[in-house]
């Protein structure tokens, strides 16, 4: 399943910009990708793997603003059209999965 994260952080001052900054690195950190700019998105496996995700997430969301974090499965995310630089794009299918011996 897809988890994705949308937020909407005030930027008007220096500490503000700087809990921007630290939320959006803790996400890229995390493993997820940016689809725009405020939307992020990475694929998980597990339920399990979801909320302890999203718990992760959400302990590092700055107090001001608005971070909205949700579920997708891979089914619902294919429904999804994406338009980009006038060019209509399929929406990113999920990873590969490999086994490492």
């Amino acid at each position: 399943m897809w988890i994705l994260t949308l937020f909407d952080l005030p930027s008007n001052t220096s500490f503000q910009r700087r809990k921007y900054h630290v939320f959006r690195k803790a996400l890229l950190k995390f493993g997820f990708n940016m689809l725009q700019k405020s939307v992020y998105m990475r694929w998980v496996d597990t339920d399990a793997i979801a909320e302890a995700m999203r718990g992760n997430i959400m302990r590092f969301a700055p107090e001001e603003g608005m971070v909205t974090v949700f579920s997708l499965t891979e089914r619902a995310l294919a429904a999804f059209s994406m338009r980009v630089d006038g060019e209509w794009q399929k929406p990113p299918s999920k990873p590969e999965s490999f086994l490492v011996l």
